[in-house]
């Protein structure tokens, strides 16, 4: 099982019903399902896009939340700023760099309640994970025999919660950060250390 350290924020908490996805089972026998609790951990993955003619081109760099939650725009960002200096991009240039941030919640199992702090982590606390996909399968109906109407799904291994352009380098200098600032605002969240138990998302 893969295990992930990370210091993004875990949006929501919910109850499934697993079974190992290498589970035999019987047809027609009621099987028995674990109850677990699942947690979203939100994270936010960053790539710098070449767009030429209108068409992407190709990938300058990608980046991920090392420095905490949303820190992979800040991080395509200041390669935004070397590679217009290099390329003398402006917001008349025929080729544009873009930033898309794809905002993902991946579901976990929390390994150990207790936060860890490094000393390059900046001041976050970590936590560790193990994910929960592939591993195992989630039953809808627990305790049931499996059936057409009872059937097992493969977990997800992250939800796309939104995919956007956060920036670009057509934007006018003096309003360049303050789209970046707008962004990290509108999707900023708190970590729900205790928040209740909901249904299960599709």
């Amino acid at each position: 099982m893969k295990k992930i350290l990370s210091c993004c924020p875990v949006v929501n908490k919910e109850i499934r019903h697993l079974l190992p996805s290498n589970f035999q089972f019987q047809p027609g026998k009621p099987v028995s399902a674990l109850e677990a609790n699942i947690y979203w951990l939100q994270e936010s993955e960053s790539s710098v896009q070449l767009i030429s003619g209108g068409k992407p081109n190709r990938t300058m760099g990608s980046f991920d939340d090392r420095d905490g939650y949303l820190s992979s725009i800040e991080q395509a960002y200041r390669l935004c700023e070397k590679l217009m200096d290099a390329y003398d991009l402006h917001t008349f240039s025929a080729d544009v760099l873009q930033i898309q941030v794809d905002l993902i919640q991946t579901p976990v199992f929390e390994l150990f309640t207790r936060e860890i702090k490094f000393s390059w982590g900046k001041g976050n606390n970590w936590r560790q994970y193990e994910c929960v996909s592939k591993d195992w399968n989630e039953i809808q109906h627990p305790n049931q025999a499996i059936s057409s109407r009872n059937v097992l799904k493969p977990m997800k291994q992250h939800f796309l919660l939104r995919k956007h352009v956060a920036f670009s380098s057509k934007t006018p200098t003096n309003k360049q950060i303050s789209a970046i600032k707008d962004f990290k605002k509108k999707w900023q969240v708190q970590s729900a250390d205790q928040p209740s138990y909901s249904k299960n998302r599709t």
